[in-house]
């Protein structure tokens, strides 16, 4: 009983109403990158509610406790979360930062990240070329797909010629991945069926969400089947330079056309939410770590819904408040889609030097949330079946993996999808009929992202993880590459399934 006397005591002394064991949380500090000042703390379930919880709850809300510490232990909050997370940005030197870590109510406190632009997407932007011999290439005037199956009109059918090269684009001009995904055989049949589509009365049509770049909202591609324009965006940035209906890079814009545009789009008529998460600079596209759970926090709670992602970093799989809120997006009923990551080069083979390909082959375990339940992984493929890698798939060069990048591997995918020389909407923000060809697992997610979608119209109450398991166990299975003598297999423990567009 004296024991229990004590840490009651310390528990009241530390401003701990209810009585639990008593925890310091963990603090973190950057090893590089850090924002001087700024933190980024968790609080523990128990410690505060969520505003998506149901009502009732007696706990205080995540900015009563935000208040309450900072009034303890100093410094300001800066934002706050309470829909994906319990916690807040915190403004404060180190050691406020250390002491408020210290109380019972915090889970973790970390240093605030700065992140460069090859970290937060995922895509090789540079190879993006000019299709049919315009800048930035242009469709101005191609009529879009009113009815089901879409023709997909290709130069050449023979998949084995798409392969291109790094000077040649492929021949297919319009875009395969979606011919692809809707039939099981690899021979394929220029059509694209897309059975659950369309806004009929009575039928719930999820939102596709992506955290990106921005979206170029005035896009053709955006355009709904019944003339309306499907596009919002949200800004967690405070980067007034550009409008949030904007996408200076392009990256979003593409993405969020893979998943949902209506000429080269998976779901042709599902609303979208746009949740920028980058800068407007053209000089570096940065980002934090803070506005990638600002932008987590948005995106939960939007049922039925789901969360297209294209970045990875190792450092975000080890970070607490962004894998918390990850967590808590899903808790909320969202499926999140991630790309595998694009930190791999092909399979060094015999009398090959390896420094051709000096990055070796990563484990997308190591660079996405697949170990959590709820979170679907998608591997990129190419043309023939095989793992997308840059130089031997067919792209341009490329600024960002010199001399070669391509889908990392591993037990954590779920499934594979399309993801080299991917034609969709480009992201001029003065041009509603740019489209380029972009390359890497960014390209692969959303397709994924689509086929949710199409599941969530059918099955509107479908938790994420049931949606992830009918993705998966309707994936074609043994259509891919794994064959361990070529460079670009996709790899032991990788699961040869790929993405299948009709989902019963």
């Amino acid at each position: 009983m004296k024991r229990t006397g004590t840490a009651l005591s310390l528990a009241l002394a530390l401003g701990w109403s209810g009585f639990s064991p008593v925890f310091a949380g963990t603090f973190h500090a950057a090893e590089k990158n850090g924002v001087s000042g700024e933190y980024l703390v968790v609080l523990r379930a128990s410690a505060a509610k969520l505003s998506l919880d149901p009502k009732g709850s007696s706990l205080p809300s995540a900015r009563t406790v935000a208040t309450q510490l900072t009034r303890r232990y100093h410094g300001q909050v800066a934002r706050v979360w309470d829909r994906a997370l319990r916690g807040f940005l915190l403004r404060a030197t180190e050691d406020e930062a250390r002491k408020l870590a210290a109380n019972p109510r915090v889970e973790s406190v970390e240093q605030n990240v700065s992140i460069s632009g090859e970290e937060l997407f995922s895509a090789p932007v540079a190879s993006c070329f000019g299709l049919d011999g315009r800048p930035w290439g242009s469709l101005n005037g191609r009529t879009p797909p009113s009815t089901s199956p879409q023709a997909i009109a290709c130069d050449d059918s023979d998949p084995t010629h798409d392969g291109g090269s790094n000077v040649q684009p492929p021949r297919c001009r319009d875009n395969w991945g979606l011919d692809r995904i809707d039939q099981r055989s690899s021979t394929r049949d220029g059509l694209y069926t897309f059975e659950r589509t369309g806004r009929v009365p009575g039928v719930v049509h999820p939102l596709v969400m992506f955290l990106d770049s921005g979206i170029n909202s005035r896009h053709q591609e955006f355009i709904g089947l019944d003339g309306r324009n499907r596009a919002a965006a949200v800004d967690v940035t405070g980067d007034r330079s550009c409008p949030p209906s904007s996408d200076t890079l392009g990256h979003g814009t593409h993405v969020a056309a893979i998943a949902a545009g209506r000429t080269f789009g998976v779901a042709k008529d599902v609303d979208i939410l746009m949740i920028r998460v980058s800068a407007c600079s053209a000089s570096s596209y940065a980002g934090y770590s803070s506005w990638l759970v600002d932008g987590l926090n948005v995106a939960a709670g939007h049922r039925p819904g789901v969360l297209s992602w294209s970045s990875n970093s190792q450092d975000w799989v080890s970070d607490n408040a962004v894998r918390t809120a990850v967590r808590g997006v899903v808790n909320s009923g969202v499926l999140v889609v991630q790309s595998a990551g694009n930190q791999s080069s092909p399979y060094v083979q015999p009398n090959t030097s390896p420094a051709v390909y000096p990055t070796g082959v990563e484990d997308a375990c190591s660079w996405s949330f697949g170990t959590l339940p709820g979170v679907l992984v998608v591997g990129g493929v190419d043309q023939n079946g095989a793992r997308w890698t840059r130089y031997l798939s067919g792209d341009l060069a490329d600024q960002f993996c010199p001399p070669d990048c391509g889908s990392n591997v591993g037990v954590c995918i779920d499934l594979w999808a399309p993801a080299a020389n991917i034609l969709a909407a480009a992201g001029r923000p003065d041009d509603s009929y740019s489209y380029c060809r972009l390359s890497g697992t960014s390209m692969a997610a959303p397709f994924a992202a689509g086929v949710a979608a199409f599941y969530l119209q059918a099955h509107p109450s479908a938790t994420p993880q049931e949606i992830e398991a009918a993705l998966v166990a309707s994936a074609t299975t043994g259509a891919l590459n794994v064959n361990t003598a070529t460079p670009n297999h996709i790899g032991p423990g990788s699961p040869n399934r790929l993405l299948y567009s009709k989902v019963p």
